[in-house]
């Protein structure tokens, strides 16, 4: 009884663990989104990724629109397709939000290269 005692609290410890770290990715990839913004001057930029949001008890997978930086409080703001649909960046997936930063930083690294060019 001990030992199954001493295991659950291991584990919830363990889950602790991983979402404090999950939170911090997230954390640190909406401020590496947030950078990207500032250095290209931008508030607002297109973006198009399928994103699964949770609607009542089940998923429906909504194509984003653009991301935008609220430039009072730093918040990231997505739109989709769905009318009157802006998601919040903390109800993001985290696989997603990867998603987001590779292809604003692909953007990022093609808009310099072109700037770099001429």
């Amino acid at each position: 009884m001990i030992s199954a005692m001493h295991n659950k609290n291991r584990f919830d410890d363990m889950l602790i663990d991983i979402g404090s770290r999950i939170f911090d990715i997230q954390s640190m990839m909406a401020g590496f989104i947030r950078e990207i913004m500032h250095e290209l001057g931008r508030s607002s930029m297109d973006i198009d990724i399928e994103l699964p949001y949770m609607e009542g008890d089940h998923y429906r997978i909504v194509r984003t629109r653009a991301i935008s930086l609220d430039a009072e409080d730093l918040k990231l703001f997505v739109t989709t397709d769905v009318p009157d649909l802006v998601v919040v960046w903390h109800e993001i997936d985290v696989i997603v939000q990867e998603l987001i930063a590779n292809d604003i930083h692909m953007r990022y690294v093609s808009d310099r290269i072109m700037t770099d060019l001429s």
